[in-house]
């Protein structure tokens, strides 16, 4: 079987955070890092040129290359030589930076270079390098785990290049292969960056074989404008090749993350991405056939998105998009059983204030107002009174999902990046969370509507207060002062 498209087997698993990554030399020479061939060539011209004999060094596979250089000038002159070439290069990561929104269980390299590594930080997400046995006792389950078979270039040492370092690198690092083998023993596994000639595929290839056989899940490849002849080779060998063509490899490659981002996302720091994300989001949950709960702490909410706002300056070209998600959550909202629990956080400091003009933002109050009075037997509603609660905008839906858009810096009126959550533990965790919070910011609310309201309106025969509508009725006076309020600064 050969693929022109990424699979729906394959994004359920990257959905359900089951994939590895296999990262070859093809990621890094997109990135503008030499090939091994490359590579070879600028290391005999830099170190051994007037010293060996081209026609003797071309008769040498690679591996020989390399061994003739560490014989000749000694291993640790060859590495130093490889870290100044790399830093010649300033890399492009257009290509790298398209992994961190993809869930992976872990990623394997057998590159050296640290593209991957950089790309992560640069977005501020923690990554843990494994190059020896001794690295295992620093995994961490919030880190991004990224093992590198061939060693690092920060570590002269954990290198494998030449034929003498491949031969120790069997025999070497035990424990660090076991963790590899229980790893892509319970993963499907995707291959990036390899190709048909690729010596390191068929070193990762029969690795993979030896350990596991035929106990192995589904192993895809990715193909970068092969000929026949690259899907056969890779088809036989039990592969399942995907294959995307365009005018140039990186752009070929550019298009599958692409592609693939659009389906499994769960990372993303601009407005369009994550409103894309919590459209695709929202629209699987619309698909569960039961009701369930869905929990929201935010400034005014998706209750509060008019169908038609007059003028969104929040989300200006998103703004179809919010208006889309907001549909969405009510969707679900309609859904027989489905019920939500809302924190507000109303405060006339908003950082939203900066971006609406009062006009907008009376819009936005009054949809917010409507929506709760139609939905009010299925949402519970409290108000924090405080923005400062908002480093986090919510949405929890069930046990299934939960989106968290952070805030970096709580003044600024966007958010810095949002993630997304499947894993139950996380989710769970979060609820606990959001729970707790909600209990604490209601008991606050029922202190303060007892000042405002007489506590009889609220009683049944049996002298049982009904805490949810006392609640509800102090967020709508609050809702009504806001109104007040942003109608006298129109005036003004």
């Amino acid at each position: 079987m050969i693929l022109k498209t990424i699979p729906a087997a394959l994004i359920n698993e990257f959905r359900n955070n089951n994939v590895v990554l296999f990262v070859g030399a093809g990621l890094s020479i997109n990135a503008g890092l030499p090939s091994w061939s490359e590579l070879l060539q600028l290391l005999k011209g830099n170190l051994i040129s007037d010293e060996l004999d081209d026609s003797f060094y071309k008769e040498c596979d690679q591996m020989q290359k390399a061994q003739y250089l560490y014989d000749n000038v000694g291993k640790i002159t060859v590495i130093n030589e490889i870290r100044t070439i790399f830093s010649r290069v300033k890399p492009n990561y257009d290509i790298h930076n398209m992994l961190i929104p993809i869930p992976l269980k872990s990623i394997i390299t057998t590159n050296w270079d640290n593209l991957i590594e950089e790309a992560y930080h640069r977005n501020n997400e923690c990554t843990i390098r494994l190059c020896k046995d001794e690295d295992i006792s620093s995994i961490n389950t919030n880190c991004k785990t990224i093992l590198k078979m061939h060693g690092t270039i920060d570590d002269a040492a954990s290198i494998v290049f030449s034929e003498d370092d491949y031969y120790q690198s069997f025999n070497s690092n035990l424990i660090l292969k076991q963790y590899l083998s229980m790893i892509i023993s319970t993963s499907t596994v995707l291959m990036i960056g390899y190709s048909y000639s690729d010596f390191d595929f068929k070193l990762v290839f029969d690795f993979i074989k030896g350990r596991i056989g035929k106990m192995a899940k589904k192993m895809y490849i990715l193909l970068l404008n092969p000929s026949a002849h690259h899907l056969s080779y890779f088809q036989y060998r039990g592969l399942i090749p995907i294959h995307f063509n365009d005018n140039s490899k990186k752009k070929a490659i550019l298009n599958f993350f692409d592609t693939l981002n659009k389906s499994v996302s769960v990372w993303a720091n601009n407005a369009t991405d994550r409103l894309r994300i919590l459209s695709r989001e929202n629209g699987e949950i619309i698909g569960k056939p039961e009701g369930l709960t869905i929990r929201n702490i935010s400034s005014l909410g998706p209750l509060a998105t008019p169908d038609n706002p007059e003028n969104d300056l929040l989300f200006r070209e998103n703004t179809a998009l919010e208006i889309e998600c907001a549909r969405n959550w009510k969707d679900i909202l309609k859904k027989d059983s489905s019920t939500a629990k809302y924190i507000l956080c109303l405060n006339k400091l908003s950082p939203s204030m900066l971006v609406y003009s009062p006009k907008d933002y009376l819009q936005h109050i009054t949809t917010l107002k409507e929506n709760l009075e139609k939905y009010k037997d299925k949402v519970d509603v409290v108000d924090s009174g405080s923005p400062l609660l908002m480093m986090s905008n919510i949405d929890i839906y069930g046990e299934y999902l939960c989106l968290e858009n952070i805030k970096v810096d709580v003044n600024t009126s966007g958010y810095s990046y949002l993630r997304v959550y499947r894993n139950r533990q996380d989710i769970t965790k979060q609820i606990e969370i959001f729970d707790r919070t909600f209990e604490s910011i209601k008991k606050s609310n029922i202190k303060s509507a007892m000042d405002l309201f007489p506590t009889d309106r609220y009683m049944d025969e049996e002298g049982i207060i009904n805490e949810k509508t006392m609640v509800y009725d102090l967020v709508m006076y609050r809702l009504n002062e806001f109104c007040e309020w942003l109608t006298q600064k129109i005036k003004a």
